[in-house]
């Protein structure tokens, strides 16, 4: 999804990427849609490839819109895909049929599609004031487009932790032999039986 520009215009936008290449999709592919605006009025539309190397057409502009041939197209920076203000191509016929409440507008692209030889490779600084709020597309908005931009690869997944087994319980659990002092209750002492004491009574009488 990132914007690809040539010497004097823009060339399209970064599709697939590999190791060692990359692949651009061409302003001028049919599946590939930019939003541009007209310089001179502000006008904005979007301009759509029509498979010919050296043409793109606007085929959403109504018929009464001021547009005619030799204006300039650059990128709005609409759908926070394509930084604005990036030539795109210049306006080559603009017709308007009673029968039709859409113009047929078509432009040549600014850029040597087939003889450009180095290209640059353009992203959005975070901290611009034209920059989106976030660096990376509007999701839905590159849908509308017919846009799909590349995203980053999945983060590999975390190895897993080893388990942590705990040890198996004892089947028997001795339990630590204590010795508990028996309470010595002091002995019982009875108290002595005291024996009556004999007493011998007197003797009387005669003999």
């Amino acid at each position: 999804g990132q914007t690809v520009v040539a010497n004097a215009g823009l060339l399209g936008q970064t599709l697939r990427i590999g190791p060692w290449s990359a692949e651009v999709i061409l302003i001028t592919d049919p599946e590939h849609a930019v939003p541009v605006q007209i310089v001179r009025n502000g006008l904005r539309t979007i301009a759509v490839g029509s498979g010919e190397a050296d043409s793109i057409s606007l085929p959403y502009l109504p018929i009464q819109s001021d547009v005619v041939v030799g204006d300039l197209l650059v990128t709005s920076g609409l759908g926070g895909v394509f930084p604005a203000g990036f030539p795109v191509a210049t306006i080559t016929e603009a017709r308007r049929d009673t029968g039709s409440a859409l113009a047929q507008v078509r432009a040549k692209p600014l850029a040597a599609l087939d003889r450009d030889r180095e290209v640059s490779f353009v992203w959005f600084k975070a901290a611009h004031t034209a920059a989106p709020a976030t660096e990376t597309p509007d999701p839905q908005a590159a849908a509308a487009l017919g846009i799909a931009p590349q995203t980053a690869p999945p983060a590999p997944a975390p190895a897993p932790a080893p388990a942590v087994v705990a040890p198996a319980a004892a089947q028997t659990t001795s339990a630590a032999a204590t010795t508990t002092p028996a309470a010595t209750a002091p002995a019982a002492t009875a108290p002595a039986a005291t024996a009556p004491a004999r007493v011998d009574a007197p003797r009387t009488g005669t003999r």
